[in-house]
C-alpha cells in the first residue's frame, strides 16, 4: 500500500509514501537538534520515583546499598540477578561488590525479601534471585513468572500500573 503527497495549491503528487515509511517532523528535528544521545552503551536500571520515598523509608541503609549493589545485575525484560554469562548471582559475589560481611549482607537479602523488593526461584540453571519490578526494572516486559511473583505486592498495590 501507498499514499500520495499532494501539493494543495497545484494539486500534482510530489512524492509517494510507502509501506514503512516514516515522516520527520520539525518537531522531531528540533528536538534531535537540540538534545544528544547520552552513555547509549552503558546498561541502566529503572527505579520508579513515585514510590522511591516509601520504599527508602522503609529500607535500612543497608537494605537500601544492598539494592543498589543488585541493580548492576538486573537483566533486561526478567527482573532476574544474574550475571551476563547468564549463571546466578552469588552471595559471594555480592559481598564482594557491596564491601559488607557475608552476615551483613544475608541481614539486608532477608529483610528486602520479606519487604516484598526480593525473592528467589529455582530454574534448571540454579537458583535466581528476582527484584520486583514494581520497584526496579531493566527493560519495558517482565518474565511472566516475576510478574506472578510480585503482582500481589505491597508494591504493585502503589504503582501507577496497578496490576496490569
Amino acid at each position: 500500500m501507498r499514499a500520495f503527497v499532494v501539493d494543495p495549491d497545484s494539486g500534482e503528487v510530489s512524492t509517494a509514501i510507502y509501506e514503512g515509511d516514516r515522516i520527520l517532523r520539525k518537531r522531531s528535528t528540533d528536538y534531535l537538534d537540540e538534545t544528544i544521545e547520552f552513555n547509549c552503551d552503558e546498561a541502566f536500571g529503572k527505579i520508579y520515583t513515585d514510590i522511591l520515598p516509601e520504599v527508602i523509608d522503609a529500607l535500612t541503609p543497608q537494605e537500601c546499598k544492598l539494592l543498589l549493589t543488585l541493580i548492576q545485575y538486573l537483566r533486561k525484560d526478567s527482573g532476574v540477578l544474574k550475571y551476563k554469562n547468564g549463571k546466578p548471582v552469588t552471595i559471594d559475589n555480592i559481598v564482594n561488590k557491596s564491601k559488607s560481611s557475608k552476615r551483613t549482607v544475608e541481614r539486608a537479602l532477608s529483610g528486602l525479601r520479606e519487604k516484598d523488593i526480593l525473592q528467589s526461584i529455582k530454574r534448571p540453571q540454579g537458583r535466581f534471585l528476582l527484584l520486583n519490578p514494581y520497584v526496579v526494572m531493566n527493560g519495558r516486559r517482565i518474565d511472566r513468572t516475576c510478574y506472578d511473583i510480585f503482582y500481589r505486592s505491597r508494591w504493585a498495590a502503589r504503582s501507577k500500573n496497578g496490576n496490569n
